[in-house]
């Protein structure tokens, strides 16, 4: 009897130690048009204080497309910004300007710099996205076609083997940034940006990708980060072998946002914890963070350590022509944003209670939401409090960890 006390509670001390050591992640998207369009730069990651808590920062995006020969490559979606700007020294991340000589610059060589001051960090390359994803279906066709771009994508990004133009690049000169991949292909089979290439076998193909991305940082060194950006909606995750698909992957990005927005007429949560009784249905499924999390679990077969769920640093918002429930559930059309319709970053709906917004909570939903009974104009977000619910959740259910799109939407303090 002793030996069998003393067993357990070594099994339970064990136990603890184990939950303690597991690490959990808090993944950042950070756009690459952030300097250019939303005047934010990777030194806002440091002195916002963001860059000691983040423990994975991912860089988005590269895209998939076709070179002069035809081949599906890594393409830079923008080049000048990516590698080429000088940097002063007043928008450094060290307070160091950039020679005009030297062969990296831009972002990339903000990252180093970033990654030099806080070791610990790791810095992951993003593919695809929302616009990016168009030629997603030719780079993963055949054996040949992911021979191609995997090696294409580790030339540039680990080996660090840049193009050489206009004096900026070369062998080498980006190798020990990135850390590894993000695949984000938006969508395989079925759905995505207008455009997009489709082929029957996507979701087999992706997963013959996937397969070929670990084997290939695999055989470089181990620990490589291999995760995936994947759709939140139940109605989308048919398109992917996820219960496969988790063996090679470190885990997936769970895009728990965008359950409702402009393309909808009616105003409705879009990045709620639960599903209230009163929501809208999506293809016969209330959507939420939990609901999406646990049909990946019950459902898909995908254990909780590889799945990260998102938080969103924006808003979705609505001009209602009613101001019942204050606003939540009226119709409506898309409300006017600040960088597009209907969208708003969180530092810009935080400072609208200043302007005649009113804060609510919706405890069926465990989400906050704005109102301004002057305009009928409603908008739908995640906050301090709803963010710290989901990292709950995350804990109870012994997930992976949390990530969020995108940081360039934070206020100045993190």
């Amino acid at each position: 009897m002793n030996r069998s006390k003393i067993l357990i509670a070594m099994f339970i001390v064990l136990f603890q130690l184990t939950m303690t050591a597991q690490k959990r992640e808090i993944v950042a998207y950070y756009p690459e048009w952030g300097p250019a369009l939303r005047n934010y730069y990777v030194k806002n990651i440091e002195i916002s204080g963001s860059a000691n808590k983040i423990t994975v920062l991912n860089y988005a995006f590269i895209e998939p497309a076709p070179d002069s020969s035809g081949n599906i490559t890594a393409k830079f979606m923008n080049p000048y910004q990516d590698y080429q700007k000088i940097y002063s020294a007043n928008s450094s991340v060290d307070g160091v300007a950039d020679d005009s000589t030297q062969l990296l610059r831009g972002q990339f060589n903000q990252l180093k710099k970033l990654k030099a001051m806080h070791p610990e960090l790791k810095i992951v390359i993003s593919i695809g996205g929302w616009t990016g994803s168009t030629w997603f279906s030719d780079a993963a066709l055949t054996p040949q076609s992911r021979e191609k771009f995997v090696g294409d994508c580790i030339n540039k990004f680990i080996y660090g083997n840049l193009p050489y133009v206009n004096n900026n690049g070369g062998n080498g000169v980006a190798a020990g940034i990135f850390d590894g991949f993000d695949i984000d292909w938006e969508f395989p089979v079925i759905g995505g940006d207008e455009g997009i290439h489709h082929n029957k076998n996507d979701r087999e193909n992706l997963t013959e990708l996937i397969i070929l991305f670990r084997k290939k940082l695999d055989e470089l060194k181990p620990g490589f980060l291999l995760t995936a950006a994947i759709p939140a909606r139940g109605g989308d995750l048919w398109k992917f072998n996820l219960k496969k698909d988790q063996e090679s992957m470190d885990w997936f990005n769970l895009m728990t946002y965008d359950f409702h927005g402009s393309w909808d007429n009616k105003a409705d949560h879009h990045t709620n914890l639960f599903s209230s009784p009163a929501d809208t249905i999506f293809k016969g499924i209330k959507e939420s963070f939990a609901g999406s999390v646990l049909y990946l679990i019950d459902s898909a077969g995908v254990r909780p350590k590889k799945i990260v769920p998102g938080a969103a640093f924006y808003g979705r918002g609505w001009k209602v022509t009613d101001s019942s429930n204050r606003g939540l559930y009226q119709s409506g059309s898309v409300a006017k944003g600040i960088s597009e319709s209907g969208f708003n970053d969180y530092k810009n709906l935080a400072s609208l209670m200043n302007t005649g917004y009113e804060y609510h909570w919706d405890n069926d939903a465990m989400a906050p939401f704005l109102f301004n009974a002057r305009d009928s104009t409603f908008w739908s977000l995640d906050d301090p409090v709803s963010v710290a619910l989901k990292t709950r959740f995350s804990f109870a259910h012994n997930l992976r960890g949390l990530m969020f799109w995108e940081i360039s939407g934070d206020d100045s303090v993190g």
